[in-house]
This record gives structure tokens, C-alpha cells and sequence, in this order.
């Protein structure tokens, strides 16, 4: 499951015992705990698909998930509530879960799960001995080459179901910011770092200003789809330059037939 990288250190049961005690919290919130009420909101015909992960007898998805999310209000809501509630364990009973305290969300917060230590105790975060991750600062889309290429004219009328997924974002972005994920191999460096393979997912920020050494995402006038290479300015002219020492035509000449779409900042990487 995608989300467990927000995790470390959960297995897959204390993950779902994590998503099913915030999906019960979401439901008191939205509908005061009236889950067929709940279940029409998500689309479906009534509770009893919410029931059964509520009973734990089927996993709360990322499907579902993101549709708690797109609720008004709920933006974030398995990330942004999580360092505030207790995870129950294996042997926690169904009555006890339902007695969960969860707060709602909070731009302020700062849980054990987005950089600040818990100081609570008993089957807490605390209790897992993990490393604190990077704060995470919301959620952005991961769109198309083609998007890529016209994000400054649709950003503004993109919605929901454009994306293919929405992610969260580990640093502080504008709310332009999209990810993409990486084709082909012209930007893996065999000499170290940067280096991105083939279905790596890159950050990209249409907000910072592009200087030379800087990798970015470009459209070219003669093409539909965004490129992305490193940006290399010298004696006033600038270049594209791919990372990989092999491929061909690995630096080319802009003369003023681009358009940077904007600055890599970081990738994902998923296994």
C-alpha cells in the first residue's frame, strides 16, 4: 500500500487499525456517526461496505481514502490526524476503538507522524520506535507529460479526477506544484546523484525561478510533452543537458524555442 511510507515501522495490521480508527472518526465528524449516511457520501449504496472495514473484514483502501479526503473539510485527513490518535493493536477490542479520540484537522499540527515527538505512552507512535519522518505540508497531483506542457493555462481549472493520484508533499510548495513521473532513462547518472530512473515521481515547483545547474521540466515549441533535463547557462546561452553519459544527443542548444515549466525540487521513489 502506497501510504506505508508515511509509516515506518507499521506492519500492514497496525496501518489498517490506523486507517479504520480515522475512518471512524471522519464518519462522526461528517455524519455524527451515521454510516450509511456516510457510505451514500462516498458513492456507495448504503453502509455496509464502510461496515465491513470498520469490522476490519475488509482493508481500508487508498481508493477510499482518497474519496474520505475529497470530502469538504477532510482535505489531509489520514495524514494531518494521525499522530493524534492511538493505534490499536491486534488485541484491541471493537468497543475500545470505537472509543478513539481523534482531533480534527489542523494546519498547525504537528503530530509524531509529521515531526514532533509524542510524549504519550502505551501503543502509542512512541511505542514503535521509528524515526520521524519530513513534515507533510498537503497533498498534489501527479499529472501527465502532456499537463506538464499546458500546466499555466489549467491550473486554475484542474480538478479532483484530473490527476491520476494526489500525493503528499514532503517540503513547502506553492499550490501550482504537480509531480510527474519520470520516462525513459535520460536522466539516470551512473556516477551518483542526482539520478532518477524510470518511474521515479519528481516534485516540480512552476514558482521558483530556473538557474543554471538546475533541473527542470521544459516544453519545446516543436513538441506536445514536457521534457525534463538540467538547465546549463554558460557565456549567456543555454543548454539542455540529459544526466546520462550515454544517451544520444545529450546536450542541446535553447534558443529561445522553450519554455521552462518549472524546477525539480526532489523525487519519491517507490518499490
Amino acid at each position: 500500500m502506497c501510504s506505508m511510507r508515511y509509516y515506518p515501522g507499521m506492519n500492514e495490521l497496525e496501518l489498517n487499525n490506523l486507517r479504520v480508527s480515522l475512518l471512524r472518526a471522519a464518519i462522526d465528524r461528517v455524519s455524527n456517526g451515521n454510516i450509511s449516511e456516510f457510505g451514500r457520501r462516498l458513492g456507495y449504496k448504503d453502509g455496509a461496505f464502510i461496515r465491513q472495514m470498520l469490522n476490519s473484514n475488509r482493508a481500508v483502501s487508498e481508493k477510499t481514502i482518497r474519496s474520505v479526503e475529497a470530502i469538504p473539510g477532510l482535505r489531509g485527513w489520514f495524514s494531518s490526524t494521525a499522530g493524534s490518535i492511538t493505534i490499536p493493536s491486534a488485541t484491541t477490542s471493537a468497543d475500545a476503538q470505537s472509543k478513539l479520540h481523534v482531533n480534527p484537522p489542523n494546519k498547525e499540527l504537528n503530530s509524531p507522524l509529521i515531526g514532533q515527538k509524542s510524549s504519550q505512552t502505551d501503543g502509542t507512535l512512541h511505542d514503535l520506535n521509528i524515526e520521524l519522518g519530513p513534515e507533510i505540508r498537503g497533498k498534489l497531483p501527479l499529472i501527465t507529460w502532456v499537463q506538464a506542457g499546458a500546466w499555466e493555462s489549467v491550473v486554475n481549472t484542474f480538478a479532483i479526477r484530473d490527476a491520476e493520484e494526489w500525493l503528499l508533499s514532503p517540503i513547502p510548495t506553492s499550490k501550482s506544484a504537480y509531480y510527474l513521473r519520470v520516462r525513459g532513462l535520460s536522466m539516470y547518472n551512473p556516477s551518483g546523484e542526482p539520478s532518477f530512473n524510470e518511474n521515479d515521481l519528481i516534485l516540480v515547483e512552476p514558482q521558483s525561478d530556473a538557474e543554471s545547474g538546475n533541473l527542470v521540466v521544459v516544453l519545446l515549441d516543436d513538441s506536445a510533452e514536457a521534457t525534463f533535463k538540467q538547465l546549463i547557462v554558460e557565456d549567456g546561452k543555454k543548454y539542455l543537458r540529459a544526466l546520462n553519459p550515454d544517451w544520444p544527443n545529450r546536450i542541446i542548444e535553447v534558443n529561445g524555442n522553450a519554455t521552462i515549466c518549472g524546477v525539480v525540487k526532489t523525487k519519491v521513489v517507490r518499490y
